[in-house]
């Protein structure tokens, strides 16, 4: 095939990603996040109406842990299926700033204190 050929296939066929070894597609955050909470918010009304229905005590118990559980599971399952995100550097760029101000100050210091020293004034 000559290289005309070659790009005329490639459009037909559209172009295929080679996907290295161990690489995985991800689901997307958002449809993730919404069929959860969907889940839960059913699944916290349930336990919240058969409570308001019938009133026995183990209901109540269930109805307020399914949403605390529920919460404590969906953050841990995003942790799990998304991992932990980069720290942003501008979230710590005034920590940084001072940082280097207190280290610049800091030096000035030792350098006044190091003339001062040497030359007794």
């Amino acid at each position: 095939m000559s290289v005309a050929e070659n790009d005329v296939q490639r459009r037909l066929e559209g172009v295929r990603r080679e996907i290295p070894e161990g690489e995985a597609n991800r689901p997307s955050p958002l449809p993730w996040l919404g069929k959860r909470l969907l889940l839960l918010a059913i699944a916290s009304g349930s336990a919240g109406f058969a409570f308001h229905l019938f009133g026995t005590w183990p209901l109540g118990v269930i109805a307020i842990l399914t949403p605390i559980l529920g919460w404590v599971a969906l953050v841990l399952g995003m942790q799990r299926q998304f991992g932990a995100g980069e720290p942003s550097q501008i979230a710590f760029a005034e920590q940084l700033a001072a940082a280097r101000a207190m280290a610049q100050t800091e030096a000035d210091l030792a350098a006044q204190m190091d003339w001062r020293r040497r030359f007794g004034t």
